[in-house]
């Protein structure tokens, strides 16, 4: 597991396959919430091609987690990374519907 930031109670890290189950639960129960600004992978075909993404050097998945437990929170993107001279990239976030406004 590659973690990528930890900020007191929750942690950062990269997506992992064990992670699909519950993140395709969150997803789904998350719909009305995301809808019609962003459209996470909703099945377990788009799942494994976002890990697959995620490999690219273009691109940096995330998804937030509690470190008591490790619950998934929610995700964050960087897509269209550029290096130098420009460094700049499109960050793309959001929290899973049963964690909305929990100071968790």
């Amino acid at each position: 597991m590659a973690v990528l930031a930890v900020e007191g109670r929750v942690a950062v890290r990269e997506p992992e396959p064990a992670d699909a189950r519950e993140f395709l639960q969150l997803v789904r129960a998350s719909t009305r919430l995301h809808r019609p600004w962003v459209y996470p992978p909703r099945t377990v075909e788009a799942f494994d091609a976002y890990l697959a993404r995620n490999a690219r050097p273009d691109f940096q998945a995330c998804v937030l987690v509690r470190r008591a437990d490790g619950a998934l929170l929610g995700m964050a993107n960087l897509s269209q990374l550029v290096g130098e001279p420009l460094k700049s990239a499109y960050l793309g976030f959001n929290a899973f519907a049963p964690h909305v406004a929990r100071a968790t």
